[in-house]
């Protein structure tokens, strides 16, 4: 499973176990956020995949363990299982809202 972190940085680093890296800017976060309280889930999408470093591959972190899937619903989706996770849920909820500012509707 990725792990996630954050604090003090211009971006979001998850981190596969085999240690790679996946660096996304708060900038370039399309949807950053914790869904679920029992088996709390982080989901993050790019605007620009090709803004990330490395650059994401379609489906890439869909194919995340054939024993637990992702199920992501979006070619760039990333869903991250946080059970578990330390410093907790909690301080990455805050952190969520505090760095990410979604886009108001086209149109509005």
């Amino acid at each position: 499973m990725p792990l996630a972190r954050f604090g003090n940085w211009d971006h979001l680093v998850l981190t596969w176990p085999d240690g790679e890296p996946l660096s996304i800017g708060w900038d370039n976060l399309a949807d950053a956020r914790v869904t679920g309280r029992t088996a709390p889930t982080l989901v993050v999408e790019p605007r620009d995949p090709e803004r990330t470093d490395p650059i994401i591959g379609r489906w890439k972190w869909d194919r995340l363990g054939r024993r637990r899937p992702s199920r992501a619903q979006r070619p760039y989706e990333i869903r991250v299982l946080l059970t578990g996770v330390r410093p907790g849920v909690r301080r990455l909820r805050t952190e969520l809202v505090a760095r990410h500012r979604p886009e108001p509707p086209a149109g509005s």
